[in-house]
């Protein structure tokens, strides 16, 4: 739920981004060494990045040599949990601007101790 109260795209998908972007450099690199890399990585090398490979085409049900059609930084694509993941995680959000509000001495609705006290319930449920 991390990636929820940052607002952000969920670890596993930024990793999975990294490596495909990572592979596309490979593809369409003119120096010779690098094209016979992305053969290798392609064809099953049984190299990290070709087992990351492997592991990408499975996560998202698609052939390996298919996974350069992934968009993995669509974010509506990525969200996958429930609206209630969303909505706790903005609850969460709000209760953490409050209390950096409170520490540069802004108004907040609620105090110190109670923000505290609910983000305490909220996080460990």
């Amino acid at each position: 739920m991390l990636h929820y109260i940052c607002d952000d795209i969920p670890l596993v998908e930024q990793l999975y981004s990294r490596v495909l972007s990572f592979v596309k450099s490979l593809q369409i690199s003119t120096n010779s060494i690098t094209g016979l890399c992305y053969k290798l990585v392609m064809d099953g090398s049984q190299s990290a990045v070709s087992n990351s490979i492997s592991v990408i085409s499975k996560h998202y049900h698609i052939d390996r040599a298919n996974v350069y059609t992934i968009r993995t930084r669509d974010y509506e694509q990525c969200l996958r949990a429930n609206d209630t993941h969303a909505i706790h995680a903005s609850v969460v959000r709000d209760l953490l601007y409050m209390q950096h509000d409170i520490k540069y001495g802004r108004p907040a609705p609620l105090d110190t101790e109670q923000i505290n006290f609910m983000l305490s319930n909220l996080c460990t449920q």
